[in-house]
């Protein structure tokens, strides 16, 4: 969902604003200005990417090789703590 503000300006002229992207434009008029902030985000977006993309970096997702990276390492670090537990069960029982 996008957020745009709209502000009209001392001169007459309006400001479009989208806080997602803290894209700015302006224009004469209202349809003026929300037009060139679609045209503006339109280049701003590749055609192959996925509209949550830019919140996939905002929250911290990662793209699917990332987030093999960190299963792997998730497995990595639960099979380490497990071992230093059976180690500490172990020494406790001798």
């Amino acid at each position: 969902m996008r957020h745009i503000t709209l502000t009209e300006n001392p001169d007459g002229r309006w400001t479009a604003y989208d806080t997602a992207t803290e894209t700015v434009t302006d224009g004469n008029t209202r349809d003026d200005a929300l037009k060139k902030l679609d045209a503006a985000l339109d280049e701003q977006t590749e055609p192959d990417t996925p509209p949550a993309a830019p919140l996939k970096e905002l929250v911290g997702l990662v793209d699917d090789e990332g987030a093999e990276r960190v299963k792997q390492r998730s497995q990595e670090f639960r099979e380490e703590v497990n071992e230093r537990t059976d180690r500490r069960r172990n020494d406790r029982r001798k």
